[in-house]
């Protein structure tokens, strides 16, 4: 009797009511309750693509937690990025342009920071931008303007233009990815010539997510200071020009005023502050 019921013991326990897994199956074939996976060529309770190389046999969980983690790691990142910018100046001249190392990619933004003393740009033109728009200038001085304008990646070369052939003109041209490509201003500010430090005064911006933009301007000889909590961009020592210029920006991710100002020792200044809507 004992021998019959540790027999009977060995059916219960031993058997189970799937087949194992892992198995090959070359030609295809499994048993009830398993199918042949691509990607192993083995019986699996669950098959799994021949393009999930990661997938480990016998275990359909681990095959998909591989296949999450490739879709995350190539999941893009949302904000403002500084793709390339070029700096440039020239002396008695009615125009100046400047040519990025690197074509434009389209539906990128372009933005230009430069002018000319005392009186504002005739316009800016190329970079593969229908219309440039002038988001803030201040020319009471050294003059500083911000324009930007999204691009279709069929120009390099950005073109500012004064009202005088006399002008001494300053420019930096910055590419962006991540701004929005309509309606993208979401606040500007300018001043010039006030004592103490140069600001262009404040903004309040009603976008959540933007890229702000501090532009200074001034004749030389001038020291900068430094601007906590930005990130500088090329700046232009004015050797040729006389005018010097300086520029930060900076992504913010709420809602709020902001009124960026900078040390300087030259009083003939002018500044400009602009924010600009990040894409959702």
């Amino acid at each position: 009797m004992r021998r019959l019921l540790a027999f009977a013991s060995c059916l219960v326990g031993c058997y189970s009511p799937q087949p194992p897994a892992g198995a090959p199956c070359p030609d295809g074939a499994c048993p009830d309750g398993l199918v042949c996976s691509p990607a192993t060529q083995t019986c699996e309770r669950r098959a799994v693509d021949a393009g999930a190389h990661d997938a480990t046999p016998g275990d359909g969980r681990l095959a998909d937690a591989s296949i999450d983690a490739a879709i995350a790691v190539d999941a893009p990142t949302s904000g403002a990025i500084l793709v390339q910018q070029k700096g440039r100046e020239r002396i008695a001249s009615s125009s100046l342009a400047t040519t990025l190392d690197v074509p434009p990619v389209a539906g990128h933004t372009l933005v230009m920071i430069g002018g000319g003393p005392v009186a504002p740009l005739v316009g800016v033109s190329g970079g593969g931008i229908a219309t440039w728009t002038r988001a803030a200038f201040s020319p009471v001085a050294a003059n500083v303007e911000i324009w930007y304008g999204v691009t279709d990646g069929s120009s390099s070369t950005v073109t500012i233009t004064a009202q005088s052939a006399a002008s001494s003109l300053t420019m930096l041209v910055t590419e962006w990815s991540g701004i929005a490509t309509t309606l993208a201003l979401d606040g500007a500010a300018a001043d010039a010539v006030q004592p103490g430090e140069a600001t262009a005064g404040q903004i309040a911006t009603t976008n959540a997510h933007d890229l702000v933009l501090f532009a200074v301007a001034s004749f030389t000889p001038n020291t900068y200071g430094t601007l906590s909590g930005y990130t500088a961009l090329t700046s232009l020592a004015g050797t040729q020009t006389g005018v010097s210029q300086v520029a930060w920006y900076r992504e913010v991710t709420t809602t709020g005023t902001f009124a960026p100002s900078v040390s300087v020792t030259n009083s003939e200044w002018d500044a400009c502050l602009v924010a600009l809507e990040l894409a959702p």
